[in-house]
């Protein structure tokens, strides 16, 4: 007990107030990236009911994605214009501060060309926090910060997995309407009004609902009569979903990530702007080999894990990939 408590004590000892300070910035990137994870898990998750308030195709939704994408490769390159040229800490902390507003506002963005506008908003301030996150956390720790290194990728990954779970609480219901449940044959309704007035009763559906709610009721009900009223096929089953409540999902996650942007202000009025690398007892020389073994790993590793996904099962992808980060 006594030997745990020591070695405890020992991890968070400071040999001096730049260490100290260094170590308290480096939390501060950590609550930034845990929400970066955090942003990134809730919009897959979140998709249908994004579907559903756009009026959108999955084709179409999808473009949200790509959007993403395209706005975190400019967001990776205006930090790196701009990172020796504004404090590390008020840069970060006002691209954080936006980035809580544009989370927030997304999901109230009911038109699609302003969703996706938004969207690349918001995915350029995501990859400006990732770079300059990194870059942070390396100028901090200079040739010691493999270990501090190795634990930021592991907050990014640690908001990945509990944003699904909570922004779960907040989806549509899902619904499955069936013959067995309604003693009802879909196949004697005749026009997609009447059957959406009957989804309506299943439902039990609230009409005070806002008008956001309602025309994502409709346009998902249409949709589903349209794909049976085309077919020729015997309706048994159909899903539905209820009111969405995702909004407010996207509302908390501003609002924590605006949080972790005041951090970082924080931090720039108390000045640990000014706060120079750490150097250690013992300094450690940068391991080159090792980054240049993982680039040509990354060059590889495509090749052959394609050529045996193809070839012999998709479970190699899940076997190489435990094999190698164990």
């Amino acid at each position: 007990m006594d030997k745990g408590c020591s070695k405890v004590k020992k991890l968070f000892r400071f040999e001096n107030d730049c260490h100290k300070r260094n170590f308290i910035i480096t939390l501060c990137v950590y609550f930034n990236f845990i929400l970066l994870g955090w942003t990134y898990g809730q919009l897959g998750t979140a998709f249908v009911d994004l579907q559903q308030i756009l009026s959108t195709s999955v084709q179409q939704t999808s473009l949200i994605f790509t959007m993403n994408s395209c706005g975190y490769m400019l967001g990776t390159l205006l930090i790196g214009a701009l990172y020796d040229r504004v404090p590390t800490l008020k840069l970060l902390g006002l691209l954080t501060l936006l980035n809580g507003i544009t989370s927030a506002v997304l999901t109230w963005c009911s038109s699609f060309g302003l969703f996706l506008f938004v969207r690349l908003v918001d995915g350029m301030l995501c990859g400006g926090r990732d770079g300059g996150g990194n870059a942070k956390v390396s100028s901090c720790w200079g040739f010691a910060v493999r270990p501090y290194m190795q634990a930021l990728h592991f907050t990014y990954a640690f908001g990945g997995i509990i944003s699904p779970i909570v922004t779960s609480h907040f989806l549509a219901p899902r619904i499955t309407l069936s013959n067995q449940t309604t003693n009802i044959s879909y196949g004697n309704y005749t026009n997609a009004s009447t059957f959406l007035q009957l989804t309506k009763q299943l439902l039990n559906y609230n009409t005070m609902v806002d008008e956001r709610a309602e025309n994502s009721l409709t346009a998902n009900v249409t949709e589903k009569w349209d794909t049976f009223n085309n077919s020729n096929s015997t309706l048994d089953e159909i899903v539905v979903y209820g009111e969405s409540h995702v909004h407010i999902a996207f509302v908390v996650t501003g609002i924590l990530t605006a949080l972790s942007g005041c951090l970082y202000l924080v931090l720039y009025g108390f000045g640990f702007e000014t706060v120079p690398s750490y150097r250690p007892t013992v300094e450690s020389p940068p391991q080159n080999d090792t980054k240049d073994q993982g680039a040509l790993g990354f060059l590889i590793d495509p090749l052959y894990i394609g050529y045996l996904m193809e070839h012999s099962s998709p479970l190699y992808l899940i076997y190489i990939n435990v094999i190698q980060y164990s």
